[in-house]
């Protein structure tokens, strides 16, 4: 469970494809998709839920209005409600015209559909209205939850003072060229993604005197301008991503930072025992050398990560309420709860006054991107599509640089779009050349790279490994108010070596309760409403390798996710 659920209108469409693509008609005309939107919305919210509460109902009026606003301008959200139309017309039915109880029915005989196609359409339209419904600050008004704000109050300031604190950018664009390229010479290292891996590469290789360059596709969010957390735009596929057959959803950082700018904050240290065990496991296979990865040299490293990024234990006296029913319980058990690490100021104390998030981006990145000397260049919004290749052939191929596709600058609150004032328009396409590339994009990412980039090679993105984890959530006979305080500082790992998973408590918010609590749209209403009531805590598979765990790359060049847990795991 996490504060990452979408917390507004546009963040909860976000995952619905192209963000604020120009308004077209659909296939099936306006009025035949907003039919299926009025209906589908009748579903996930029944007006029986709010007409005994005439304010209730007015303001389920109003974000009905607005939800039909924001889907009406999103082409991702056009085409799933399309696309439900299409399936009832191969029944010979329109879907608005069904009674409501063969609605709700046939879109949950869709969500079991062995049909992965149907399957996801019947998901997606799910989650995207109860993100809707149930969001701060547009969503429906939950009794006794406080405002969640999600943008500082100052963020068009913090932008501005961030820009005028950075010296001016070395990267220069030659259109006629199709060319970007470093005022000070060649690039020496270019990097591809700036989550944890490149973020520590490029702050330490420019602190070494190479001159480098970071790239990401994602945007840069100010720290402290925005709680990115809450933010699902800011994940890959607005957070949609699936497997192929629709059984696990991958949530990706998709930003400046990655996943440390997006993520829920938890620190597992490597030097923990169920770590350890693991890295061990992996010397006995032969998969890592003797000499690697000792004890010694990790908690080295992992020291001086929290210095860099300001990882800090957590405090008994910041278990709340919704923490204290893991702690309370594994304890009763015999188990041994412990204490997560957290990338977050103490206390709340974070700038901003609307999240306490610490990242790679302020520890890391624009530290580098400070130094006078030799600052650390950062391009982001720019889509690496392909390497580009030295001359050589066969086993001395080398990688001489990269093709990006440049991306719309964007302009919400807290963002530093076309950060280097180069001005290059969406969609073109420019080439930067460098002595080295490193892929740092992530599993999902640097596969795909590699796959579109023309080798061969069928171990590329075999064997991936996901821990995905699922909700425990129990209404209680007290106020939890999940809300309050920390919201995730416990964790159990006394079944991890045995059993193959670990308990860990955190807090989460009414969209995400909605989204995977099953049932109706009634059930789902009537357990949101007893929000203050609700506790509970997560299972966090640890799943075990497999050839089959793929990443491979559809027609369209995106990435296509090939993931089912292993038998020991169902």
């Amino acid at each position: 469970m996490g504060w990452w659920v979408a917390a507004a209108l546009g963040a909860a469409l976000a995952g619905c494809g192209e963000a604020a693509a120009p308004a077209a008609p659909s296939r099936s005309g306006v009025a035949a998709t907003r039919a299926v939107y009025d209906a589908c919305f009748a579903v996930f919210l029944p007006p029986e839920c709010t007409a005994g509460d005439p304010a209730l109902r007015q303001a389920a009026e109003a974000l009905h209005a607005q939800g039909w606003t924001a889907a009406a301008a999103n082409r991702g959200f056009r085409e799933a409600l399309d696309g439900l139309e299409t399936l009832a017309e191969q029944r010979g039915k329109r879907f608005a015209a069904l009674p409501a109880a063969e609605r709700e029915a046939w879109l949950l005989e869709l969500q079991r559909s062995p049909d992965p196609r149907r399957r996801l359409l019947a998901q997606g339209l799910r989650v995207r209205f109860l993100a809707m419904i149930y969001s701060p600050p547009v969503g429906l008004r939950i009794a006794g939850l406080p405002p969640q704000p999600v943008v500082a109050a100052d963020a068009a300031a913090r932008v501005t003072a961030l820009r005028q604190s950075l010296p001016a950018s070395a990267l220069r664009y030659d259109a006629a060229r199709g060319e970007v390229a470093h005022s000070g010479g060649a690039i020496d290292v270019l990097i591809v993604g700036s989550g944890p891996a490149g973020a520590v590469l490029g702050h330490e290789l420019r602190r070494g005197g190479k001159r480098v360059v970071l790239l990401d596709r994602g945007p840069l969010l100010v720290p402290g301008a925005a709680d990115g957390r809450a933010m699902a735009s800011l994940m890959e596929s607005g957070g949609g991503r699936t497997s192929a057959d629709g059984g696990v959803w991958f949530r990706n950082g998709q930003t400046v930072g990655g996943g440390t700018a997006v993520n829920i904050d938890l620190a597992f240290a490597p030097t923990l025992p169920l770590v350890r065990a693991r890295i061990e496991a992996w010397r006995q296979a032969g998969r890592i050398g003797p000499e690697q990865f000792s004890q010694t040299q990790i908690a080295a490293a992992y020291a001086w990560v929290t210095g860099m990024i300001g990882t800090r234990q957590a405090g008994m006296e910041e278990v709340n309420a919704n923490n204290r029913i893991l702690w309370e319980g594994a304890t009763r058990e015999g188990m041994t709860p412990a204490l997560y690490g957290l990338n977050t100021y103490a206390g709340g104390a974070g700038a901003g006054g609307v999240t306490d998030k610490r990242s790679a981006v302020e520890g890391l990145i624009l530290t580098a991107m400070k130094d006078r000397a030799n600052p650390l260049s950062l391009l982001p919004e720019a889509r690496v599509m392909r390497l580009l290749w030295a001359p050589a052939a066969g086993p001395d191929r080398r990688a001489a640089g990269v093709e990006v596709e440049m991306q719309r600058p964007w302009d919400q609150p807290g963002m530093a779009g076309d950060l280097n004032g180069m001005h290059i328009p969406a969609g073109t396409r420019v080439r930067i050349a460098a002595r080295q590339v490193i892929l740092c994009a992530g599993t999902l990412g640097s596969a795909a790279l590699l796959l579109n980039s023309g080798l061969d090679n069928g171990q590329i993105g075999r064997g991936i490994v996901a821990h995905p984890s699922m909700p425990l959530i129990g209404v209680f006979d007290r106020e939890i108010r999940a809300w309050e305080g920390t919201p995730s500082t416990v964790y159990v790992a006394d079944p991890a070596p045995a059993q193959g998973y670990v308990l860990e408590a955190t807090s989460a918010m009414p969209a995400y309760v909605a989204g995977v609590t099953p049932g109706d749209g009634e059930h789902v209403f009537s357990l949101v409403h007893q929000f203050a009531h609700l506790g509970g805590f997560g299972v966090m598979l640890i799943d075990t390798p497999s050839p089959e765990h793929r990443i491979r790359v559809g027609g369209d060049g995106e990435p296509v996710i090939e993931y089912r847990l292993s038998e020991a795991d169902k």
